[in-house]
């Protein structure tokens, strides 16, 4: 056991060297700072109170470690306490912003080399040393809470605002008529331009407030942060990138929205499903054809146009760097970066021809209608006289005007709109216009109808009044008698006939 106690006597001084080692030390992989405490520290305080416990003596230099011992584990927690503060207050700085506050996470750095370097666990200033600490982190992280708050509430709310801007208005249960369309998309397109230029102003604007308090920021050795225009401009190229991502990225989903709207879209069963069509379009009789009003050209004409101006809107939004005091047609835009995109170009092709695809459908449907064109373009009165030379008699006016009262009704008969792609075609109108020309011609053979009618009917009377006559007359002879019988006869077979 003496043996045992003189070399544990001889182990102290190896153990207390621990005490000489630095407060900090880095990992030379990962970087990260660790608290330097020696384990071994802990086990000799350990074994001296089993020492003293059991009532054997222990050396000078033992007791006094042990005397330290809240000291110690008070300045290891309170080391490691400010270490993870560290890590904490460092996670919050967003990458981007890193290479800006370089300065002051380098003079951070420096606060914490004495730790590293200087102090021991048995110098006399480590209260004062965890003091600055908890100082600067403290100063460092408003200043982190600063920019962080900037970004979050000034910057990427503004861009993702922008970005989730639609700059058309399509309500998938409502249709317009090209006029209705064309007035809304353009007052549509211009608030939300300026509502977006505004947007990106306060976006240029907030990250230059944020150049400025990390600019600003007072560090205890130098002053004010001293940083390269390189990094500076490096910063305001980072989120001009994102405010164009975000402008292109609301013209994309604007196009492909009109695009949507403007197609059939199928289900997975296979069955077309469509939502509301989006034009209101009468179907009218234009002699000598049936044509829509709206016509299909003007229809395009009207989706290129709104296609345009939604491409136009970035350039009303200036790139930054530049004097808005200017006019803006001096002034750099986004137009030309945006209109460069490839998959803007191909939507807009595509859009420049979205109606294409139902011209086929439309002429088909159009063309049901010259099954009646015989109404407008045959000559009626050249058509009853060819008529009337077949010496036609009542049944055949008869069959004439079934077939006309027959050809209304199934006029009537038309579905009252037809949809085609976003088209809703109105038939309301060609309805009416066949009807009318319908009645036109069933009213040409009534109204000559009525006229022979009246006519016959006239010389029938007549024939009456004569044959009354006739019969009226007093029989006094035989010749009397047989004008009578003859005039009976006569009777007779008109009635057979």
């Amino acid at each position: 056991e003496t043996l045992w106690h003189h070399a544990w006597c001889k182990s102290i001084e190896a153990a207390k060297a621990g005490l000489q080692s630095s407060l900090i030390v880095r990992h030379p992989k990962s970087g990260r700072l660790f608290v330097n405490f020696d384990r071994e520290i802990l086990q000799l305080i350990r074994e001296t109170k089993c020492m003293q416990r059991i009532g054997i003596e222990v050396p000078e230099s033992a007791k006094m470690v042990l005397l330290q011992e809240e000291k110690f584990k008070s300045y290891f927690n309170q080391l490691l306490f400010v270490l993870k503060e560290y890590d904490r207050v460092l996670g919050r700085v967003i990458p981007v912003i890193r290479p800006l506050l370089k300065p002051h996470l380098d003079d951070l750095d420096k606060k914490i080399q004495p730790g590293m370097l200087m102090l021991t666990w048995q110098s006399m200033n480590i209260d004062g040393y965890l003091h600055r600490m908890h100082t600067w982190l403290s100063k460092f992280e408003e200043l982190v809470n600063k920019i962080n708050d900037l970004i979050e509430n000034r910057v990427e709310s503004n861009l993702k605002a922008i970005s989730k801007t639609l700059l058309v208005d399509i309500q998938s249960d409502s249709t317009f008529t090209l006029e209705q369309f064309v007035n809304m998309q353009e007052k549509v397109t211009k608030r939300k331009t300026l509502m977006m230029d505004a947007k990106n102003l306060e976006v240029e604007r907030a990250v230059e407030d944020l150049i400025n308090v990390v600019l600003s920021f007072p560090m205890e050795d130098f002053g004010s942060a001293s940083i390269s225009e390189e990094t500076v401009q490096k910063l305001r190229d980072h989120y001009s990138r994102l405010m164009y991502l975000a402008i292109l990225n609301t013209t994309k989903n604007s196009f492909h929205t009109l695009k949507k709207r403007l197609t059939a879209r199928t289900s997975s069963g296979g069955v077309v499903t469509a939502d509301k069509p989006f034009f209101d379009v009468n179907v009218e009789l234009s002699l000598p054809n049936v044509t829509m009003n709206p016509s299909l050209e003007e229809i395009q004409a009207a989706i290129n146009r709104c296609a345009i101006n939604v491409l136009r809107c970035s350039k009303r939004i200036c790139q930054w760097g530049q004097d808005r005091e200017q006019d803006i047609s001096r002034l750099q835009t986004f137009h030309s970066l945006i209109a460069q995109d490839r998959e803007i170009v191909k939507v807009v092709l595509l859009l420049t021809g979205s109606v294409e695809g139902t011209k086929k459908q439309v002429h088909d449907y159009l063309l049901t209608f010259m099954g009646y064109e015989h109404l407008w373009k045959m000559d009626k009165q050249a058509e009853y006289k060819k008529f009337m030379a077949t010496e036609p008699d009542l049944e055949a006016f008869d069959n004439e005007l079934k077939k006309y009262v027959e050809m209304e009704a199934n006029i009537q008969a038309i579905p009252a709109v037809h949809n085609i792609g976003c088209m809703c075609l109105e038939t309301t109108p060609v309805k009416a216009s066949l009807r009318a020309e319908a009645i036109a011609w069933k009213s040409q053979y009534s109204k000559n109808l009525h006229s022979q009618a009246r006519d016959e009917m006239h010389s029938l009377q007549d024939m009456m009044k004569d044959t009354l006559q006739k019969l009226d007359r007093p029989l006094t002879d035989l010749d009397d008698v047989r004008d009578v019988m003859a005039v009976l006869k006569f009777i007779r077979e008109k009635e057979s006939q």
